[in-house]
C-alpha cells in the first residue's frame, strides 16, 4: 500500500459515525405481583432489571403492557405501553385487569444502559383474572335494644375467607353487609358457603344468644373459568335470599 494512502485511510476511519453498541452481558427481568386478580382490579406490580451495562452506575428503563384474548378495560396495552426510566433497577407500577375472566400475560421489556452501550431483556408473568363471588346479606335487629359491633363472617368449606362488622343496629333496623371473594382454590366438586353472625365473636354459633348461621351447598361441575363462575353466581343469589330473614336476638354489645 502506498504511504500516501495511509493518512487518507486513517482520516476516513475517523469520519465513520460511532454507533451505540449492544452490550454482551445478559439482562434478566423479574416481574412480581399477585397470581390471581378480580376482573377490573387495579393492583401494583414490580419489575427488576438485572445485568448489563447499567450495573456500573448506569440507567434503567422498562416498557410494560398486557396481552390476552379480550383486553377491554385493561391497561396498559401493547399499543400504548407504560414506559418508566430511572437510575434504580426496580420499578413499581399499576396495572388494571380486563372486564372478562381469562388468563392474561404481563410483559415487561427491560433496558440496561450506560453511555452508548445497552442490553435488553424481557420478563413475563401470567395472571388469572377471575370474576369475584359477590354476596350481600341483610341483618335485622328484632330486639328492643341497640346492639353494637356486630361481626359478620363469610366461610367457604369451613374456612373463614372474609369478615366485616356492623357498627350499630337500632331496634327494628336492618343493614346490609357485602363480601367479595375471589375463589382461587375452589376445584370441581361440592363446596359449602356460610354467612355467620357471631355476637360474642368466640367462634361458637349459639342460637340461644342470638347467633345466626346460614348455609348453602353448591357443586362445581367443570374446571374452565366461565362455567365455574356462572355456577357460583347463582349460589350467591340463593344465599342472599336465605339471609334476608335472618335476625339478631336481644343482646347488648358494649363498644
Amino acid at each position: 500500500m502506498s504511504a500516501r494512502l495511509l493518512p487518507l485511510l486513517a482520516l476516513a476511519l475517523l469520519l465513520l459515525p460511532v454507533l451505540p453498541t449492544q452490550a454482551q452481558e445478559s439482562v434478566a427481568v423479574f416481574v412480581a405481583g399477585p397470581d390471581d386478580l378480580a376482573t377490573g382490579a387495579t393492583v401494583e406490580m414490580t419489575a427488576t432489571v438485572a445485568g448489563g451495562p447499567g450495573e456500573n452506575n448506569g440507567t434503567w428503563s422498562i416498557q410494560a403492557f398486557l396481552r390476552g384474548p379480550d383486553l377491554a378495560g385493561a391497561a396498559p396495552l401493547e399499543d400504548d405501553p407504560l414506559f418508566l426510566s430511572s437510575v434504580n433497577s426496580t420499578f413499581a407500577f399499576n396495572v388494571t385487569m380486563p372486564f372478562a375472566d381469562q388468563f392474561v400475560t404481563l410483559v415487561v421489556e427491560g433496558n440496561s444502559t450506560k453511555g452508548g452501550d445497552f442490553a435488553l431483556g424481557t420478563g413475563t408473568k401470567q395472571i388469572r383474572v377471575l370474576v369475584p363471588l359477590e354476596i350481600t346479606a341483610q341483618v335485622r335487629n328484632t330486639g328492643s335494644i341497640e346492639v353494637r359491633n356486630v361481626p359478620v363472617a363469610l366461610f367457604i368449606n369451613e374456612q373463614q375467607v372474609a369478615e366485616t362488622e356492623i357498627d350499630s343496629l337500632m331496634p327494628g333496623e336492618t343493614k346490609s353487609v357485602s363480601f367479595s371473594y375471589l375463589p382461587v382454590d375452589l376445584g370441581v366438586g361440592t363446596h359449602t358457603l356460610e354467612v355467620r353472625v357471631d355476637l360474642r365473636d368466640d367462634g361458637i354459633i349459639d342460637p340461644a344468644t342470638g347467633d345466626v348461621v346460614l348455609r348453602a351447598v353448591f357443586t362445581i361441575e367443570a374446571e374452565p373459568i366461565n362455567p365455574l363462575f356462572i355456577i357460583l353466581g347463582a349460589i350467591a343469589v340463593f344465599v342472599v335470599a336465605l339471609f334476608v330473614g335472618a335476625y339478631l336476638r336481644r343482646r347488648r354489645r358494649g363498644g
